[in-house]
């Protein structure tokens, strides 16, 4: 009787129509854009609903979300299988692409990175993985100059014409 009577207190207050709790996020920085206006547009809908985001490296998101630490991550597709405890959904693909300032540019992408100082993704990464590949699967010659591990770094080193990348064409929603 008890349980029907607070059943009965909640539907009465609206309660069973809005989505509420809490809810822990990661996600990997270029994914952090589109999940922060998602969920912005989504608290605006209930804000009876308590969402923390974290950032990271998908290398340490999914062990975190198999230990239950945070609920759910958006990353980088992970080399091998996925693990049983885990499913795994693709949300959207983000194509590679060479980046360089316009006035410094040659006539192709191959010329551009073949001829001015490459910044290059971390190798360490997921990403930094899938762009060796990419650079190689297309026999791209690149002048090796930084390692970074940050692409908004990589992006502004660029902007400031210190050199040429490739990068993800990252999805803002």
């Amino acid at each position: 009787e008890r349980i029907v009577a607070l059943y009965d207190s909640m539907r009465l207050t609206g309660l069973d129509d809005e989505i509420a709790g809490s809810v822990a996020i990661g996600a990997v920085d270029s994914a952090m854009g589109a999940l922060a206006s998602v969920v912005t547009e989504l608290k605006g809908q209930y804000p009876r609903l308590d969402v923390r985001l974290f950032t990271g490296k998908a290398l340490a998101l999914a062990p975190q979300v198999e230990a239950g630490e945070i609920d759910a991550a958006v990353i980088v597709e992970m080399a091998g299988k996925t693990p049983a405890s885990l499913n795994w959904t693709p949300l959207y693909a983000e194509p590679l692409v060479a980046i360089g300032t316009p006035g410094s540019a040659p006539a192709s992408a191959a010329d551009m990175l073949a001829s001015r100082p490459f910044l290059r993704f971390d190798r360490a990464q997921r990403t930094g993985a899938l762009i060796d590949r990419a650079l190689k699967h297309n026999r791209l010659v690149v002048n090796e100059f930084l390692e970074l591990n940050s692409l908004e770094v990589i992006v502004e080193l660029v902007r400031q014409d210190a050199g040429v990348s490739v990068v993800p064409l990252l999805e803002y929603g």
